[in-house]
């Protein structure tokens, strides 16, 4: 999982949904590409409107999170939190600045242009 606090999306992998079993046919048809992704712009597999529960009790929450799914050969992560998950959970962060520059460079490597579509 990355915490970036300068994305304007929650961002979920084709691998981890198929991962968590879920079909294609639940997710909501999107045709606007993300600009801005690592070095090029994705089109969208769709959107997942998943339950999402953080913390322990008693600090435990349940938030209707929308992930906007992606499919990119291998990810260097499963899971993108962005800006509005993070203000959805009222979330704090804090963390190792050093291991978030390494995993930030190695997601920054250019890519291609790149168009997918959910089969069945």
């Amino acid at each position: 999982m990355l915490v970036d606090t300068r994305s304007s999306a929650d961002i979920l992998y084709l691998q981890v949904y198929y991962r968590l079993g879920l079909p294609c046919k639940h997710l909501k048809q999107v045709s606007t590409p993300l600009t801005g992704f690592p070095g090029h712009s994705v089109y969208p597999t769709g959107i997942a409107e998943l339950d999402l529960t953080v913390g322990e009790a008693p600090r435990k929450t349940t938030v209707r999170a929308s992930f906007t799914v992606v499919d990119i050969p291998d990810p260097s992560y499963n899971v993108l939190i962005g800006r509005p998950l993070l203000n959805d959970l009222r979330a704090v962060i804090w963390g190792d600045g050093g291991v978030k520059s390494e995993v930030l460079a190695k997601s920054l490597a250019p890519k291609t242009n790149m168009r997918t579509t959910c089969p069945g």
